[in-house]
């Protein structure tokens, strides 16, 4: 392992890719950290309802 490899999960998505972690937002439920894969091809985000990818046609987030 090299660059901290083993301290980020792969993405579930693409299988290249590594979550790191973006933003931490505070909710009702408590944290909520949002991750982003790596690999630009890729380009989706996890958080704790799953991935979500972005449309650039809705300018939005879907849910995968």
């Amino acid at each position: 392992m090299t660059d901290g490899e083993g301290f980020y999960s792969i993405c579930g998505i693409c299988g290249k890719g590594r979550l790191i972690p973006v933003a931490m937002l505070e909710t009702q439920e408590g944290r909520l950290v949002r991750y982003r894969c790596t690999n630009p091809d890729c380009n989706v985000r996890f958080d704790q309802h799953g991935y979500e990818r972005y449309d650039p046609e809705k300018q939005d987030w879907v849910r995968l």
